[in-house]
């Protein structure tokens, strides 16, 4: 785990490494076990582990994760939400 800057702030960042997993699948089961808060933001699924010299984790060769939108977008569902969006912007 690892904690990085997101979009949205400070979000935890799990590297594993798996066969045949996916990671909202991932995630879905963690949250059944762990806190919200320990579940990582997002899960990037690695063929190996990056080590260094002396066999640790080499955090600075970990991939940046992908950040996904935490809500898909919607479009407006009728007159109300439109004129209320383009009040916002």
């Amino acid at each position: 785990m690892v904690a990085k800057e997101g979009p949205s702030g400070a979000r935890l960042i799990g590297y594993v490494v798996a066969q045949a997993i996916d990671s909202p699948t991932l995630r879905e089961r963690l949250s059944q076990t762990l806190p919200d808060y320990m579940v990582p933001g997002v899960v990037v699924i690695l063929e190996s582990l990056p080590l260094n010299a002396n066999g640790k984790v080499d955090r600075k060769a970990l991939p940046e994760p992908e950040f996904e939108s935490e809500r898909a977008y919607e479009a407006p569902r009728g007159a109300d939400e439109e004129n209320f969006g383009g009040n916002l912007g």
